[in-house]
């Protein structure tokens, strides 16, 4: 390769990663920074949330599944088993959502929560989700 190449592939890399890093479009402002776990799933969540304007829906989605979780030990259970296989997990969040009208961001956001082994953190995520809301 000559040094000419190397020098200017070297010069297409990076401009290419800065270009791909400005992109990031409209950014959202988050009422409060939180931490831990809980705290970047429910700011993750707010984001997506106030990126498509369904901020209240989710909310009242997520009041809604704190409300089941409290009140149906089932669902209580299949939230905090750690031996549930991915599939297993979707599915299960395909029967807690069905026959509700849930909003697509909430729905996505339980999917992401049940691909990433994360389900048994659903209530305090809600919890820091509504001190996003206050």
């Amino acid at each position: 390769m000559s040094t000419i190449a190397r020098a200017t592939s070297g010069l297409v890399r990076q401009g290419s990663r800065t270009y791909a890093t400005a992109a990031t479009g409209s950014s959202v402002s988050v009422p409060l920074a939180l931490h831990g776990i809980e705290g970047r799933y429910a700011t993750a969540l707010f984001t997506a949330a106030a990126k498509k304007n369904t901020l209240p829906q989710v909310e009242a989605d997520l009041k809604k599944l704190q409300t089941l979780v409290t009140k149906e030990a089932k669902v209580r259970q299949f939230l905090e088993n750690p031996i549930l296989g991915k599939h297993a997990r979707r599915e299960g969040v395909d029967v807690i959502t069905q026959g509700q009208q849930v909003n697509a961001v909430t729905k996505n956001f339980l999917q992401v929560l049940a691909e990433n082994s994360r389900l048994a953190e659903t209530p305090k995520i809600i919890q820091a989700y509504q001190s996003l809301m206050a």
